[in-house]
């Protein structure tokens, strides 16, 4: 099996913690932030943070080529 490495978060078996594990940790986050305050979270996906990161990048005015490299490599990994 090839070796991957560099991955910003892991689990303690250094295994890379996949989209499903982030949607059921905002999950968790969301709705003890919506059992205790009256004005409710929405939900948020690891989708929408890749898209917010990249609207929040073209509006700073990243090189629209830089960021479609970065987004791209985001995909394929």
């Amino acid at each position: 099996m090839d070796e991957y490495t560099g991955f910003l978060f892991a689990d303690k078996e250094g295994v890379p913690l996949v989209a499903m594990y982030w949607e059921h940790r905002f999950n968790h986050m969301v709705k003890r932030y919506n059992d205790i305050y009256r004005v409710q979270m929405p939900n948020i996906t690891p989708y929408v943070c890749r898209h917010t990161y990249c609207s929040n990048m073209a509006k700073s005015g990243m090189n629209p080529k830089t960021l479609q490299y970065l987004m791209d490599i985001a995909i394929s990994e």
